[in-house]
């Protein structure tokens, strides 16, 4: 087994595994039936776990803004639960609803957006610069916090 298939299969396993994303195994198709909704060629629509604060994900190295080892681990697993649940490539311009269902009544909104949608970046869509419409919704929801996102193109 090579290390990159084997990496991918312990990824896997942790997400499995992990309480923190006890919905990796959801099946989108079936949440989607429950609100009547299906996917569509130029649509996606994911469920994906509550994301951290854009200000412990990003550090300055050397003069430059990078993304620190908690975000690009963040960006590794969305990617494994998105493709889980039938991301693709979507191509030219998008628009974006997110609806962030958080756990506790504090928190600014803008700071989960970004890493979810940077996440996301070669997953769903190829650059930013293909979404030119963002909508934006803020929920509580202490027994499930979860980032939902659907992208559409125009």
């Amino acid at each position: 087994m090579t290390n990159i298939l084997k990496r991918n299969v312990d990824d896997e396993q942790h997400f499995r595994n992990s309480p923190k994303f006890q919905f990796a195994d959801l099946d989108i198709s079936e949440e989607l039936k429950q609100k009547g909704e299906k996917q569509t060629d130029g649509e996606l629509k994911l469920i994906l776990p509550y994301p951290p604060s854009v200000n412990n994900l990003y550090a300055t190295f050397r003069g430059r803004r990078i993304t620190s080892a908690k975000g690009r681990k963040f960006k590794a697993d969305i990617a494994v639960l998105a493709k889980k649940q039938g991301a693709k490539l979507l191509s030219g311009e998008l628009s974006v609803t997110f609806r962030v269902f958080r756990p506790k009544r504090i928190g600014d909104l803008d700071n989960r957006l970004k890493i979810s949608q940077d996440a996301l970046k070669g997953i769903c869509f190829a650059d930013d610069k293909q979404i030119i419409e963002i909508h934006a919704f803020r929920f509580d929801d202490k027994a499930n916090p979860r980032i939902e996102i659907d992208l559409k193109q125009i």
